[in-house]
């Protein structure tokens, strides 16, 4: 294992990875070049490490809100990222309790969210999210929000319209189709649409399918630690989720200081 950018102290410098400084980055995405997109939530920016090592701000560097083009635009802690196949970038924007979008030139606007805390599907900008902190993105083009204090999953049509794809907005634990979450935070989603959900304070790794039904694929509510078979393991913090070429899934279990996998292919 290797430090890839940064070092010991917290900051903002840019250029030699070994050099540069970062504030509590929180989330990573690659895009279609290999650039590894950074949220680097305290410093309210998106930073980009490039193949040979380079760091730079893609948007961002001030609290606040803003539109426009790369350093012009304000983040307020934005503490999640993914990556489309066009290289669009999507932030879930968190204190502004929006979802940001960065083209590829740069320019940065707003997909979703109007910026008041609360709870309402819709068009775009008429939205309401309540701190959200995760997002992830379909072959499709539909992104999905962990939209954290409303216990909730959204999903963004590439047309722009908010729905609720699960949970009935109160906190706690349930499966089925009136699901509930105890603070849902990373998301990935696999090639044939299904969405994996990081609900940390459940201590799970949660499943819906593209209807919407939610299961349980790993943890079973205990916290600690222990590995096995899937529906034994035992999570203190289920975090952020990344998923590998072949479906498997990995999460970052934070309070046990460790990175932890599920193996799709050998759970029922």
């Amino acid at each position: 294992m290797t430090t890839l950018a940064g070092g010991r102290e917290a900051g903002y410098l840019e250029g030699i990875a070994s050099a540069a400084a970062f504030n509590q980055p929180n989330d990573l995405a690659f895009d279609a070049s290999g650039n590894l997109l950074v949220a680097d939530q305290k410093n309210h920016a998106i930073r980009s490490i490039s193949p040979d090592g380079t760091v730079r701000t893609l948007a961002g560097g001030e609290s606040g809100y803003g539109e426009g083009q790369g350093k012009a635009a304000k983040f307020d802690t934005p503490q999640g990222i993914a990556v489309d196949t066009a290289g669009n970038a999507y932030v879930a924007d968190t204190w502004n309790q929006r979802i940001r979008k960065i083209r590829p030139d740069g320019l940065v606007s707003t997909l979703a969210g109007n910026g008041a805390s609360g709870y309402q599907d819709g068009a775009g900008v008429a939205a309401k999210f309540n701190h959200p902190q995760g997002v992830a993105v379909d072959g499709a083009g539909n992104v999905y929000v962990a939209d954290s204090w409303n216990q909730r999953i959204r999903k963004i049509s590439p047309g722009g319209l908010v729905s609720t794809l699960a949970g009935t907005g109160e906190s706690g634990f349930l499966d089925g189709r009136e699901a509930r979450f105890n603070g849902p935070v990373g998301l990935a989603v696999s090639k044939e649409g299904i969405v994996y959900v990081g609900d940390t304070w459940n201590h799970r790794v949660r499943k819906i399918t593209p209807d919407g039904r939610v299961s349980t694929l790993a943890g079973n509510g205990s916290y600690g630690f222990k590995d096995g078979k899937a529906e034994a393991a035992w999570f203190k913090s289920a975090d952020k989720l990344a998923i590998d070429a072949r479906g498997d899934l990995y999460v970052s279990d934070p309070l046990n200081q460790r990175i932890r996998k599920v193996s799709i292919g050998s759970t029922p």
